[in-house]
């Protein structure tokens, strides 16, 4: 195979709709308007990153030679927020290590929060947003190319939650703007999850049962971020 060849399939891969991430079925606009931008933030990493194809195609294992049109279709893969972290990039990490490191970018907003302290930078991948407090890393956003370790993320809905996580249930007639509670290996560190009905998202008129409504957030935070006095920038 030519490196030409090599080079058209590579291509092919990277943009192939399989590997799009799907909205889920019955999703509402938010969701759907949430999937729309992590695609094209992953289509903008793909763009900036021509020179790696042949790493990419390495590491997906793909074969050179032979017919792949029985090949079943990739599916779509999560980035996983652990309860440390998304990758390199941890809670309690310094934020200028983080800049050196490349795992985020420019400050959008600073001096915020009760304490003045508080500051929000913009995200790399499927990190959303980043808030440090004293310039630590306190919290982590991610969109809706990123998980939980357990599988949940933007799209899933509220039933699925507490099927995952029986303590922040039972499921009641209404679902809740938004839940926090400790993440599995996180030392503390907690998940907040939000749903359609914060600030009245949710039309009042939809007819779908609490067990229905999307996730439309999802966050890991530092203890120190648990309660009222908090920093928070975007819901």
């Amino acid at each position: 195979m030519s490196h030409d060849d090599l080079e058209d399939r590579l291509e092919a891969l990277l943009h192939d709709r399989g590997l799009d991430l799907p909205p889920r079925p019955g999703a509402t606009d938010i969701v759907e308007g949430q999937v729309r931008r992590a695609r094209r933030r992953r289509r903008a990493v793909q763009t900036a990153l021509p020179a790696a194809l042949t790493v990419v195609a390495l590491a997906a294992g793909l074969a050179l030679t032979g017919d792949d049109s029985d090949e079943t279709p990739a599916q779509p893969t999560y980035d996983i927020l652990d309860g440390q972290g998304l990758g390199d990039l941890r809670i309690g990490m310094d934020i200028a290590d983080a800049q050196r490191a490349g795992l985020v970018r420019d400050v959008l907003e600073e001096g915020k929060g009760n304490s003045g302290t508080c500051s929000q930078y913009e995200g790399v991948g499927s990190v959303d947003y980043v808030v440090t407090d004293g310039g630590v890393v306190v919290q982590i956003a991610v969109d809706a190319l990123a998980e939980t370790s357990e599988a949940i993320h933007i799209g899933d809905t509220y039933g699925d939650v507490v099927k995952t996580y029986p303590q922040v249930g039972p499921v009641g007639r209404e679902a809740p703007g938004e839940i926090q509670f400790n993440a599995p290996g996180g030392d503390g560190n907690q998940y907040r999850i939000t749903f359609e009905t914060l600030h009245g998202s949710l039309d009042v008129r939809d007819p779908r049962p609490a067990s229905a409504v999307n996730v439309i957030g999802l966050s890991l935070l530092a203890p120190s971020q648990v309660g009222e006095d908090f920093c928070r920038f975007v819901s």
